[in-house]
């Protein structure tokens, strides 16, 4: 019985997550492809074996990009024929170099760097789409998907396929710029969406690109690991991502505000704050107030910018002294609708789902 190429890299990962490879061994390169192999793919890396990835310092993923950069091939001319084997090896070849860039990608946000912005990787990158844009002259994307046969199973959705034409676009097909000037947020940008909601209509439209969504959710999943708290703006996109409506925390404290004292518990272990950040495109930020008993969302937003906060059953349309719109609930058991509305009728809703706190 043949075994799938994504059981194939599971075994692989476990073995390398067990061995002593460094990352800055010879060889260093591959490791790092079947990293980004796992990541388009959607494989759960062995933690041993991510640890020692996101070690790796900037001179050692300088080098790892400028020997992946070296070994992208020419692209495949007119001169070639397509049946030639050379052709499958090269696009091969190409595909495993995307892992490499991808896992680069993904390293380099554990640094906090955006890729873009660190040369080497930026280099590979651009080597890449260049080979792209001139084998895309000469071959169709079908026979590309043909031709890299099972590595088309770590495909991430179209990615670097999405710049080769379908069948009967490529003979005579005028010269396109893949170079385009487009929006590309720096680091910081990427943060403060992650960690705020700061700039959410242009980070989410600039993240439908396959390797920018790479990018923001490795962000995310880094911010994760770090156990900094994330931008409702920022969990709703990844939630999305999945094709998962509601958004879910741990939050609700076993004890209540009134049944704590002095010597019994810190009163912080009795309620919680969950920093919302910016709501949408709203000019609005929220947070949420739990304790075992209640749930307040409050709402601070600039003077005449929401015309009504509804949270659950209950709306008000009131800001206080402070301009703050405040919403509270009995505990709710289940999902809760939280609706802002601007002044201009645009609305921000989302789904959200307070559950116990996880044992500290």
């Amino acid at each position: 019985m043949s075994i799938s190429p994504h059981d194939q890299l599971r075994a692989t990962l476990d073995e390398l997550a067990a061995s002593d490879l460094a990352i800055t061994a010879p060889g260093a390169s591959l490791l790092v492809q079947q990293y980004g192999d796992a990541l388009r793919a959607g494989i759960t890396v062995p933690t041993a074996l991510r640890k020692r990835l996101h070690s790796a310092d900037l001179p050692t993923l300088r080098a790892i990009a400028e020997e992946a950069a070296r070994d992208v091939e020419p692209a495949p001319s007119s001169v070639a024929p397509v049946e030639d084997p050379a052709v499958e090896l090269v696009l091969r070849g190409r595909d495993q170099l995307e892992s490499v860039l991808v896992g680069l990608r993904r390293i380099a946000l554990v640094h906090g760097l955006v890729s873009d912005e660190f040369d080497p990787i930026y280099s590979l990158a651009q080597a890449l789409e260049r080979f792209d844009e001139q084998a895309s002259k000469h071959l169709e994307r079908n026979r590309v998907e043909a031709l890299i046969a099972e590595r088309m199973s770590f495909q991430a959705g179209d990615g670097w396929l999405a710049r080769y034409p379908h069948r009967d676009a490529v003979v005579d097909r005028p010269e396109v710029t893949l170079h385009a000037e487009t929006f590309r947020p720096t680091s910081e940008q990427l943060t403060q969406w992650a960690t705020r909601g700061v700039g959410a209509h242009r980070i989410e439209a600039w993240a439908k690109d396959e390797e920018a969504s790479l990018e923001a959710t490795a962000l995310l999943e880094a911010l994760d690991a770090e156990r900094v708290p994330l931008s409702l703006n920022a969990l709703r996109w990844r939630r999305a991502r999945k094709g998962l409506a509601q958004i879910e925390w741990a939050a609700r404290p076993k004890v209540s505000l009134a049944a704590a004292t002095d010597n019994a518990r810190d009163t912080t272990m009795t309620m919680r704050t969950i920093e919302l950040g910016q709501l949408g495109e709203t000019r609005a930020v929220g947070r949420l107030l739990v304790t075992a008993a209640k749930t307040t969302l409050r709402v601070r937003a600039e003077r005449s910018a929401v015309s009504s906060v509804r949270f659950g059953d209950r709306t008000t349309t009131e800001p206080d002294a402070r301009d703050l719109f405040s919403v509270e609930l009995d505990a709710p058991h289940g999902p809760v609708e939280l609706v802002v509305t601007s002044s201009n009728g645009e609305s921000f809703r989302c789904t959200i789902v307070i559950g116990p706190a996880l044992e500290e």
